[in-house]
Order: C-alpha cells, then sequence, then structure tokens
C-alpha cells in the first residue's frame, strides 16, 4: 500500500502542477459555462431587435398593414375583432397539437447529454492516453526495471491509475459545479434549471469513475505490450473504439440501430458513456442510471484483474506481445 501511495502523489503532483492540465480545466468550465448562458439568452429580444431592423418606416408600414386589412375585412362582412378572435382560436389550436415546449425540451435535453457524454469522453480518453504514453516511455528508457526491483507491477500498475483517478475527479468536480453554477445564478426561468442539477452531477461523476478504472486499465495494459512511442496509437485503438461506441451510442444510437439504445445503457464498458448522456437528456430513470452503474462496477475487479495480469508479463518485454496468448 505504501509504494502504491507513492506512486499515487507522484503522478497527482505532476498532474496538478502541469499548465496543460490546468489550462484544459479552466478552459474547458469556461467554455461550459459561455455555452449554457448564451443558450439560455438565445431567445430574449427577438421581438424587439426584429422591429429595429425594420428602420425608421416600421410604424408606417404597420398602419398601413392594418388598415389594409380592415378595409377588405369590412367589404366582406366581417370585423376586425370577429377575425382576429377567429385567428387566435386557430393559431392556439395549433400549437397546442405541435407540443412546442415538449420539443423546445428535448431539443435541450439533447444538447445537455451531448456536453454530459462528450466531457466524460475527452477526460477519459486524455487521461487513458498518458497513462499509455507514460507506460511506454518507461518501458522504453527501461526506468521501468529499476522502479520493478522495489515494488510489484501490480502496485506500479494501480499507483498510477489511482493517482490520475483523483486528478479526473477534481476536473469533473470544477467542470460540473461551473455549470450548476450558471444555471443557479440564471434563475428557475432559464431552460438549465430542472435539467442540469446536483442530481446530474453526482451521477455523471460516478459514472466518470467506473468507466475511467474500466478502461485506464486497459489503455495501461495494452500500452505494455508495445515497447516504442510509434507503436502506441495502434495498442490502444481497439480501447478507443469502444469508448467511441459508448459515445456515440447515446446520441445517435436509436438514428442508427432502432432499439439499441435500451441495450447500451446496461452493457459494461459502453454504459458509462451512454448511460450518462441518455440520463443527462431524460431518457434514462435514476433507477435505470443506478443499475446500469451496479453491473459496471461489478465488472471493474475482472478488468483490473485481467490488466494487472497482462501489464505483469508484457511490462518487462521488449519484444510485442500476443494480448490474447499472454493475457490466458
Amino acid at each position: 500500500m505504501k509504494n502504491i501511495k507513492i506512486i499515487a502523489k507522484r503522478e497527482i503532483t505532476t498532474r496538478l502542477t502541469s499548465k496543460s492540465w490546468i489550462a484544459s480545466t479552466v478552459f474547458t468550465t469556461a467554455m461550459l459555462m459561455v455555452i449554457l448562458w448564451f443558450y439560455s439568452k438565445l431567445g430574449s429580444g427577438n421581438s424587439s431587435n426584429a422591429t429595429n431592423m425594420l428602420g425608421g418606416n416600421a410604424k408606417q408600414i404597420a398602419d398601413a398593414q392594418k388598415q389594409a386589412q380592415a378595409d377588405v375585412l369590412t367589404s366582406l362582412g366581417t370585423t376586425v375583432d370577429q377575425y382576429q378572435a377567429a385567428v387566435s382560436a386557430k393559431a392556439s389550436e395549433i400549437l397546442a397539437s405541435m407540443n412546442l415546449d415538449s420539443a423546445s425540451s428535448a431539443a435541450t435535453g439533447m444538447l445537455i447529454g451531448i456536453f454530459v457524454a462528450l466531457i466524460l469522453f475527452m477526460s477519459i480518453q486524455v487521461t487513458g492516453s498518458q497513462i499509455a504514453l507514460g507506460v511506454v516511455e518507461e518501458k522504453q528508457s527501461r526506468v521501468v526495471e529499476i522502479i520493478l526491483s522495489t515494488m510489484s507491477s501490480f502496485q506500479l500498475l494501480m499507483g498510477k491509475i489511482l493517482g490520475l483517478a483523483v486528478c479526473g475527479i477534481i476536473q469533473m468536480v470544477v467542470i460540473f459545479g461551473g455549470a450548476i453554477a450558471v444555471v443557479a445564478a440564471l434563475g428557475s426561468g432559464n431552460p438549465f434549471s430542472t435539467m442540469i442539477t446536483p442530481e446530474l452531477g453526482i451521477i455523471a461523476l460516478l459514472f466518470f469513475i467506473v468507466g475511467y478504472f474500466s478502461y485506464a486499465c486497459l489503455y495501461a495494459a495494452f500500452a505494455s505490450t508495445v515497447s516504442r512511442m510509434e507503436e502506441v496509437n495502434q495498442a490502444i485503438t481497439p480501447v478507443m473504439l469502444i469508448m467511441m461506441l459508448g459515445f456515440f451510442g447515446a446520441i445517435f444510437g436509436n438514428m442508427l440501430v432502432p432499439g439499441i439504445q435500451p441495450i447500451l445503457k446496461f452493457c459494461p464498458f459502453l454504459s458509462p458513456l451512454a448511460m450518462s448522456g441518455l440520463f443527462a437528456q431524460g431518457d434514462a430513470s435514476l433507477t435505470e442510471a443506478l443499475i446500469s452503474l451496479a453491473i459496471s462496477a461489478v465488472v471493474v475487479p475482472f478488468v483490473v484483474m485481467f490488466a494487472a495480469k497482462l501489464y505483469d508479463r508484457s511490462v518487462l518485454q521488449t519484444s510485442k506481445v500476443n494480448i490474447f496468448k499472454k493475457a490466458n
């Protein structure tokens, strides 16, 4: 345990003091806050802006239109009041049948779902890639041989993953905390007030944790099978493809394959990204989210055991490793 803490502390210190990590966290948080604020204000003032665009003749044009309308209706034997009442009633009927509030809510929910899934995808992918690069760098420079003379490969692997997990959790708290703060500042009338809540932040954070451990272990294990930096991308491509399937499945799943989203909700590896997006956009209940979390959490120990075994057998080898042969 002591060795794990040493490695984890090194990873945390290195990451939290990194200018790139600080810049990416601040930039992502600021961009999300600006987008939420802009989107909530997008529809305000449209009527006054449209009137201003007509120029100084707007009043004269409107008066002329009203007079022409009155003259035509009088010739047809109908008053302006009767005409306006009939048009108003018909317009209300048409708008009610269009269910505009639900359509607007669905569009807003989809936007939030995309943002949540994208933030988790980018954070896990970037962190996982850094783990993979770190593993190959230590292996290529043979530093790992010195480190493993003082601790086990499992301790080294867990130290790396746990250290970067702490950094990832801090990043998620900052990002979602900023989003919740903007929604609270905008008041109860904004379109996000019932969607971006502390509950969503907690669920997203939990999905990040289980998703991070699942993918980070695989990133490290698969990277340990190669010895050169040029081969890292090739080694971790299968992991990236699984992540992309979960991300795009949450957003476009039913469009591409009707009925696939209910499967993605509870499928390990895919559900952390798919369910977080679906829950954010209102297509999954809290109960479904908790069940999905439980399934993914049960799978994590098996992923850790597989990754630890593959990492132990590969990290000291200089030749390319057959993944399935060495992991069995």
